[in-house]
């Protein structure tokens, strides 16, 4: 691993930190992303069979990341004062960035809660924006990427195995499923 930080190379402990954020902390929204989108396969017929075309990362995932965003939000610290929609921020203030409800902007998304896997663009941020855009994203697309290869590749008809069981999902920074019970047929 190579790399600099303001012109100087990176050090060890700073590899080795990068490295254990990209592999371990992507464990739990990684596993979050996948759940959410079996959440939406399973309550909308047909998406199993849109997930059963190989190229479904690069025409869908975009938009189930976008739908289903599983880091909500993250606090920040405002550098500089600056002011924003009207409200005076100074620096060292804190913020919440809502990413979840900045991916349901009606202002940016044309019927945001809905998955519209036509739309024309799909700007996201699901991953963060800028400097605090997640390093692992494309690490996190290419696990659901083989999650949902494998999974589809030995089971079919996945469905709720309770209809009438409400999907309940964890509240707070991150969101995903707190439990989903899922049947399905051995292909």
């Amino acid at each position: 691993m190579s790399g600099n930080v303001q012109g100087r190379p990176l050090t060890e402990d700073e590899k080795l930190g990068m490295l254990l954020n990209l592999f371990l902390g992507g464990l739990d929204t990684t596993r979050a992303a996948i759940a959410s989108i079996v959440g939406n396969l399973v309550q909308n017929p047909g998406l199993e069979q849109r997930l059963r075309n190989p190229d479904w990362v690069k025409s869908d995932l975009d938009e189930f990341l976008r739908f289903d965003s599983v880091v909500t939000a993250l606090g920040r610290q405002v550098t500089g004062d600056t002011e924003l929609g009207g409200t005076q921020l100074h620096e060292g203030d804190r913020v919440l960035v809502h990413y979840y409800s900045a991916n349901h902007d009606s202002a940016r998304f044309a019927g945001p809660d809905r998955l519209d896997f036509a739309r024309d663009s799909n700007p996201h941020v699901a991953f963060g924006v800028g400097v605090h855009r997640c390093l692992g994203s494309n690490l996190a697309r290419l696990q659901i990427r083989i999650a949902f290869d494998e999974l589809l590749a030995r089971v079919e008809n996945i469905r709720l195995t309770d209809p009438d069981v409400e999907i309940r999902y964890l509240p707070g920074p991150s969101r995903m499923p707190v439990s989903m019970r899922v049947s399905f047929d051995k292909r």
